[in-house]
């Protein structure tokens, strides 16, 4: 599959570029140490880790066609369509690398609860912000949507330019079939559409509040009943 490598960046447009959660993160130099977070844990020791490895890039837009660097009209849907010919959807995850870039967490003395938020953040969720699902669709052509709750939030989910996102696919056994790894894909979109039409934001707590969290039988019985209820009273063209 098509991915573009670190040195394929123009370092100077990418950072001219700031979302909305800009934190003051600063200018990148090299692509290939974007994921790496340093953490001070004594005066004498500064670690640099990397939580996790990307194989490559690709680039998403809003618009179908976009300008690129070089001031050609290019597709901002082609690189994620061939990604979603294959693998059926992709999970995608807002990051605060670009935004956060080159901070220091610093762990010589007690954290308080802003610094024990930005631990959570940029090591144990690598960074993690925000998670939406990336699925086919069609336009004049083959396209993406995405499915992210609420809609509106960061715009749809890729609707600022300054966004960078984290894509994963599923991985199946070796036995599954494409075929019926496709299947699979399939039935997991239907159900975020489904669930995507009724279920609210939580206003009050991002973690743990959504009403269709599913974690044993008691509450699988809850989710069952909600969305059998919603579909039933649900009107259909």
């Amino acid at each position: 599959m098509p991915l573009y490598l670190a040195d394929n960046f123009d370092l100077n447009v990418f950072n001219a570029i700031k979302s909305p959660d800009n934190r003051n993160g600063k200018p990148i130099k090299d692509m290939q140490r974007f994921f790496y977070k340093q953490i001070v844990v004594d005066d004498e020791t500064i670690i640099s880790t990397e939580p996790f490895k990307v194989p490559g890039y690709i680039g998403i837009a809003n618009s179908d066609i976009v300008i690129d660097p070089d001031n050609k009209q290019v597709s901002g849907h082609d690189d994620v369509v061939k990604f979603l010919d294959e693998y059926g959807l992709l999970i995608c995850t807002f990051i605060y690398n670009k935004d956060r870039y080159g901070q220091l967490l610093d762990l010589r003395w007690a954290l308080g609860e802003s610094e024990q938020e930005d631990l959570i953040e940029m090591i144990i969720k690598g960074g993690g912000h925000h998670a939406g699902a990336i699925v086919p669709a069609m336009r004049e052509r083959k396209s993406y949507a995405s499915l992210n709750e609420p809609d509106t939030y960061h715009d749809g989910m890729f609707g600022h330019p300054g966004f960078v996102a984290v894509g994963q696919r599923l991985v199946f056994p070796e036995f599954v079939t494409k075929e019926q790894a496709r299947g699979y894909t399939d039935t997991i979109i239907c159900w975020l559409a489904v669930m995507n039409s009724f279920v609210e934001f939580s206003e009050n707590d991002f973690n743990g509040g959504d009403p269709l969290q599913v974690y044993d039988r008691a509450s699988f019985v809850v989710c069952s009943l909600i969305t059998r209820r919603k579909c039933l009273n649900a009107k259909f063209l």
